[in-house]
């Protein structure tokens, strides 16, 4: 005769905590991976195509060093003739689509079609190129406040000893409207464009509020774009 001998209970809730350790690790890498991915690909299909920068320098710069190490494992590709930038990893990828007149756009699996330059007013695609360049000083800088600006700009574009890099690529400054110094990384220029990350959220926040106050925009106001106003699409709220 064989005996049946049940498994303490001690146990059994020791493999159930197990797998269920297991499937929320999964769960948290499988989004860990999918905001690496779609990061991976923005930052480099708007370096690559709004910037022009060189794929390489981009991932050897910006989206894999200090706290962005982990995105080295994560492959990427870029088609120039697509004008995209795919990165996949484990299967889950994310494709970053760049349209001209409108930046690079991140294509998420399931969400609307993203909005296409053709039928906008120029005025919504780009901005107008200026048709004189901003006007530089006079000289009239006297040399202790000349060499005030040049320490300024060597602290900004120096490397720190410790810690994360700064990797500053421009740096300007005005005083009275008129440019009296700048300064570029290698590889960039006045007519390179930038990324403004979160500055960008300030600006257009304070835009926004000029148009409000003028009574051009409301805050409830919704549906603003025709490529937005179809039924069911959430970004007409």
């Amino acid at each position: 005769m064989f005996a049946c001998v049940s498994q303490p209970i001690w146990l059994t809730a020791l493999e159930f905590l197990a797998v269920a350790a297991a499937a929320w690790g999964a769960y948290c890498l499988q989004r860990i991976i999918a905001v690496g991915a779609a990061y991976k690909a923005k930052v480099l299909c708007s370096a690559v195509f709004v910037s022009g920068r060189d794929p390489a320098s981009v991932l050897a710069e910006d989206v894999a060093v200090d706290a962005y190490r982990i995105l080295r494992l994560l492959p990427a590709r870029v088609d120039r003739e697509r004008r995209t930038a795919t990165v996949s990893f484990l299967g889950l990828s994310r494709t970053a689509a760049h349209r001209p007149g409108l930046g690079a756009t991140l294509a998420l699996p399931g969400s609307p079609e993203p909005l296409s330059p053709a039928g906008l007013s120029p005025a919504l695609i780009a901005p107008a190129s200026p048709n004189r360049p901003w006007p530089e000083g006079e000289g009239s800088i006297v040399a202790p406040a000349s060499e005030r600006l040049e320490g300024t700009l060597s602290r900004a574009f120096a490397e720190p000893k410790s810690g994360w890099s700064r990797r500053t690529r421009a740096l300007v400054i005005l005083r009275d409207g008129r440019i009296v110094a700048e300064r570029y990384a290698p590889g960039f220029s006045a007519s390179t464009p930038l990324c403004g990350w979160s500055m960008t959220k300030s600006v257009l926040g304070a835009l926004i509020g000029v148009l409000v106050g003028e009574g051009r925009l409301a805050l409830a106001q919704d549906a603003l774009l025709p490529e937005w106003d179809s039924p069911g699409d959430p970004r007409r709220r």
